[in-house]
């Protein structure tokens, strides 16, 4: 089925459905040519992997995460209108293909965002240094008391999944999202999540990068990484066994400042400024 132009237009009623946000979704798809994405996936006999993922992607932005949702969508006219769907997968077929192709189909879906993000010429701003933020990080999802693959202990102390997320700019445009079990470190693998980060950031700024790390990447290689690159970073410290008073020296040694701020009671916030430009000149 050709994707419908659909033309909308201000009601003064209120209309609540689910369903009409799929429009959108549609046209979003269209613009990011997530059909020419999948082409190097080659052709598959029975239904292409154009139509099962509008399908899967249809079924999450209206709130059904199960494959069973597939079945009502089956002989639902708007739904395969509004997405340019020919033809609905079952339920067994959607499953099928999806613990086949998953990962495949995922790398489509990020490289369909940041083509999408190219052609709406998306604004991405930088803070006032001149640098465009980088935001990585493993927040948990919470999955207590199911039986789904990977799901185990997080940090937050409940059973769930982890998920890397990167968002650049002020504005926060998330780049990538990727799931890993819950009980996995975040720095496991951030190498490789990096390699494919930084060239999507690359391709909607030239300004330089700024890349805002939470403790848990706290690692060595990460600051190698980073300076190799010329990116500048801001990682926030893991002390471990290590000394705050020993680096605030340190830094005091190079010529930086260190302060300490209060903004409530009993909340200490110590605030540094390091030029690593100085820095090098003086290792």
């Amino acid at each position: 089925m050709v994707l419908r132009k659909i033309h909308l237009e201000q009601s003064n009623t209120e209309i609540f459905t689910s369903h009409g946000g799929l429009t959108l979704l549609g046209q979003s798809l269209e613009l990011a040519r997530l059909k020419a994405q999948l082409k190097s996936l080659g052709r598959y006999p029975g239904m292409s992997h154009d139509d099962i993922l509008k399908t899967y992607l249809g079924l999450l932005c209206t709130g059904k995460s199960d494959f069973e949702a597939a079945e009502g969508a089956r002989k639902d006219r708007f739904f395969h209108a509004a997405l340019g769907i020919k033809q609905v997968p079952s339920a067994a077929r959607l499953r099928q293909r999806m613990d086949e192709r998953a990962l495949e189909y995922a790398r489509a879906i990020d490289e369909a965002n940041i083509v999408l993000l190219e052609r709406i010429q998306a604004q991405v701003s930088p803070v006032w240094t001149g640098h465009v933020p980088l935001d990585l990080d493993l927040f948990p999802q919470d999955n207590s008391g199911t039986q789904k693959e990977g799901v185990s202990y997080t940090y937050k102390g409940y059973d769930g999944y982890g998920v890397m997320a990167a968002y650049l700019g002020t504005e926060g445009w998330c780049l990538s999202t990727d799931l890993k079990p819950g009980s996995e470190n975040g720095q496991l693998g951030f190498g490789f999540v990096l390699d494919r980060i930084l060239a999507y950031a690359r391709r909607l700024t030239g300004l330089p990068l700024l890349m805002r790390l939470d403790s848990g990447h706290d690692a060595l290689e990460n600051r190698v990484r980073a300076d190799s690159e010329e990116i500048e970073f801001l990682i926030k410290w893991n002390p471990r066994k290590q000394s705050a008073e020993q680096w605030l020296g340190y830094a005091k040694s190079l010529g930086h400042w260190a302060d300490w701020t209060q903004p409530r009671k009993g909340n200490g916030v110590k605030s540094c400024i390091v030029h690593r430009s100085s820095a090098r000149s003086k290792t």
